[in-house]
This record gives structure tokens, C-alpha cells and sequence, in this order.
């Protein structure tokens, strides 16, 4: 059940009871559909939450064109990146579009990265990130997201390991 923790995080928070399948084990398809059924009743009625929880994310194992890997910099002034191949766990967003918390500085992100009001997305993630002496720790990280977008203005927030 690796990459579903969001949405256990989302059946937990939401008071969803587990579909169970005969044998006990939780029934995976039926979850997702719950929350598939859930997610389009939100979109309609135009309800806003707190935070909300997406998918995790699987870091690719080496670069590419279509995605670089990030220098995020630490308390110390040292810099990290994320590690290949990893994933970005327990992604939150907690402020922007689908939340009632805004983003004080959207219309700066607006002005910086040109994508349009009410698209941003604060969120964040563990993830595993590589310092500059090769260590490999978890870590709590933030950034900023517009929809079809790319990660903005990455911060390192705490070490969770």
C-alpha cells in the first residue's frame, strides 16, 4: 500500500469508515472511489476546507529535460536536493485554491511566475533530500504550486529524522 498514505490521511480526517473487503483487508478500489465521489461533491458546491491531501509523488531516478532537480536551502546556509527516486509523502495543501486559509502573497506569485489568481497552491511534503556532504534525511518542506505548474520558492522547513 506504498503511496496511499494520503488517502488513509483523507478517510481519517474526513471520518470515512474503510471499506473492507471478505478477508479483512482494506478494499483499496472502493476507497478510492469514495473519495473520487467525495472530491467531485467538494468541487461542486464550491466547499473549502482547511487543508486536503494529494496524491504522493515519485521523484524521478535521474534528471531530465522535463524535470531538474530543486537546490532547497537549509537553517545552516548549506544547500540539499531532493533525493532520486524518492517520493514526496504526505503532500498537504493547507492554504490557496480548495482551502479557506489564502496565500497573503499571491498576487507577488501572480506578478513572478504569471499564472493566474485563485490557481495557487500552497503545500507541503516529507521528503527525502541529500545535503552537501551526501547525507540522505527526511525532511518537512513547503512550497508554492499553480495548477499544470511547477514547484516555486522550495523551503526547507525541519528535519523529521
Amino acid at each position: 500500500m506504498a503511496g496511499l498514505g494520503w488517502l488513509f490521511a483523507w478517510a481519517k480526517e474526513n471520518g470515512i469508515e474503510l471499506p473492507l473487503e471478505e478477508n479483512g483487508s482494506v478494499d483499496i478500489q472502493k476507497l478510492l472511489e469514495l473519495y473520487d465521489e467525495w472530491r467531485k461533491s467538494n468541487k461542486s458546491n464550491g466547499a473549502e476546507r482547511d487543508s486536503y491531501f494529494l496524491p504522493d509523488e515519485i521523484l524521478p531516478k535521474s534528471l531530465s529535460a522535463k524535470w531538474a532537480n530543486y537546490e532547497i536551502t537549509l537553517h545552516n546556509g548549506k544547500t540539499a536536493h531532493f533525493a532520486e527516486g524518492s517520493r514526496l509523502q504526505n503532500k498537504e495543501v493547507f492554504a490557496g485554491k480548495g482551502c479557506k486559509r489564502k496565500i497573503d502573497e499571491e498576487d507577488r506569485l501572480v506578478r513572478v511566475y504569471g499564472n493566474p489568481p485563485g490557481s495557487w497552491k500552497k503545500i507541503k511534503a516529507n521528503a527525502v533530500l541529500v545535503d552537501e556532504d551526501g547525507e540522505e534525511r527526511q525532511a518537512e518542506i513547503h512550497w508554492y504550486e499553480a495548477d499544470g505548474g511547477e514547484k516555486e520558492e522550495i523551503k526547507f522547513k525541519k528535519w523529521i529524522t
